[in-house]
């Protein structure tokens, strides 16, 4: 948890990525959730922020300094890709790895990466391998226990809707 001192710095720091968000600056916006990560590694809009600022699109996001131009997606209304789905498309095909990466955390109990782990192990498994459909089930159900012990509301959200889809 950090200071008061330095919880105003990281607000400070997230609140000129806000800033540049509105005038499509995707360097700044990187810069600035790096800037609040090495001060909260743990603080979920600063790494939302990066990655948004990180993930290419066809308005040149990720690219640098951005024009303000008007993709498909936003001239039709819909809503913006899933955040997430950069995550999904890094570790298809490379589920090994990613089952390291789930050791690493599960070693060092760091429950709050560990449950965001085993829920996105778990979509990962239900999207892409349908052969590994209970042990997706079973890492969900980790993630929403861990979720909601925790009171990590938007990624309980998220596996609520998840299993909400398996029992329908």
């Amino acid at each position: 948890m950090p200071t008061e001192r330095t919880q105003r710095q990281i607000d400070t720091l997230l609140d000129e990525a806000e800033a540049a968000i509105k005038a499509l600056q995707w360097s700044i916006v990187r810069d600035r959730a790096h800037a609040a990560l090495a001060l909260d590694r743990d603080n979920p809009d600063a790494r939302h922020y990066l990655t948004a600022a990180s993930e290419p699109s066809p308005s040149g996001r990720g690219q640098g300094e951005g024009e303000a131009t008007t993709t498909s997606i936003e001239a039709e209304g819909q809503p913006p890709p899933d955040p997430n789905a950069l995550y999904r498309r890094a570790f298809v095909g490379r589920d090994a790895e990613l089952r390291q990466l789930h050791a690493a955390c599960e070693k060092g109990r760091h429950r709050p990466e560990l449950a965001l782990c085993r829920l996105q192990l778990a979509e990962l498994l239900l999207d892409h391998y349908p052969g590994e459909r209970a042990e997706a089930i079973d890492h969900l159900g980790f993630a929403i226990r861990e979720c909601r012990d925790m009171k990590m509301a938007p990624s309980l959200e998220r596996a609520w809707r998840r299993r909400g889809l398996l029992q329908a």
